[in-house]
């Protein structure tokens, strides 16, 4: 018995979900079923890399705009230091 883990694709007697969705379509356009383009037909096979991408970049931004805000604050944190230091010293 094959033990699955939950990050693993749903398996069907074995087969994947995905390439079990890619045949179906396949023989849907193969015998004129459906008008589907080929890039749709293939749509279960490149679909979850093309999320896993959009995830990867979505992730890699929101660590950008992050670090960036976080620049701004320490910048700005810095600038107030500087004036109440000058302040203290004029006293």
């Amino acid at each position: 018995m094959r033990k699955e883990s939950s990050t693993s694709p749903v398996y069907v007697g074995g087969t994947s979900i995905f390439v079990m969705l890619t045949a179906i379509f396949a023989a849907a356009k193969v015998f004129n079923f459906s008008d589907m383009s080929w890039l749709m037909v293939l749509s279960p096979i490149w679909g979850p890399f093309l999320l896993l991408f959009v995830i990867l970049i979505a992730c890699v931004l929101l660590v950008f705009v992050f670090k960036l805000v976080m620049m701004v604050v320490d910048k700005i944190q810095m600038a107030l230091i500087r004036k109440r230091n000058k302040r203290n010293v004029k006293k």
